[in-house]
């Protein structure tokens, strides 16, 4: 095996700020949960956010479990969907630093972006814009990629709608035909 986990998931480059409780009161945000917000609602918040250090690195569901994979010596691969802009160079950038291998080609449109709210208490509340991670479809998960993996994690997220499910689907099909 080449791979010891092969991850699926939504590419997103997360941008993370430390806030004082009352900015999530005054963005009208719950505390601690993800919300899926259009690209107008993050540029907005985040405009409200003056003076404070922003810190942008690769995320995603599937893309932090790989990444730790990685760091803690395990070789890894992964596949998500990010734009040709300099979001998507960025997230691409960051898993290769990390040693995880990922061949994913860039498309048209904006890569997703995740603004994270992390407050003193260390409560996280994410402003997710899937943008093309989105469109990750069951013809960009490689079998040939699987078959060199001992294990496939998938994210949960991509459950939640068409084409990200049929992706999973697809990616759940190949890592049993390939333990067969």
């Amino acid at each position: 095996m080449k791979y010891d986990v092969y991850g699926v998931g939504n590419a997103l480059l997360d941008i993370q700020a430390r806030v004082a409780d009352t900015v999530l009161t005054d963005l009208h945000f719950a505390k601690g949960i993800m919300t899926l917000v259009d690209e107008p609602t993050q540029e907005q918040v985040l405009g409200k956010l003056n003076g404070v250090k922003l810190n942008r690195c690769a995320g995603g569901s599937a893309a932090n479990t790989i990444m730790g994979v990685s760091d803690f010596g395990g070789n890894a691969a992964y596949v998500g969907k990010v734009g040709q802009d300099e979001i998507g160079e960025c997230f691409l950038g960051d898993m290769r630093k990390m040693g995880v291998s990922i061949d994913s080609k860039p498309v048209d449109g904006r890569t997703g972006t995740c603004v994270v709210l992390i407050t003193e208490d260390a409560q996280r509340t994410m402003l997710t814009n899937l943008a093309v991670s989105s469109q990750l479809g069951p013809e960009d998960i490689d079998e040939s990629e699987i078959k060199k993996a001992k294990y496939v994690y998938i994210e949960g997220y991509l459950f939640g709608g068409e084409p990200t499910r049929s992706a999973a689907l697809r990616a759940i099909e190949l890592a049993k035909k390939a333990a067969a």
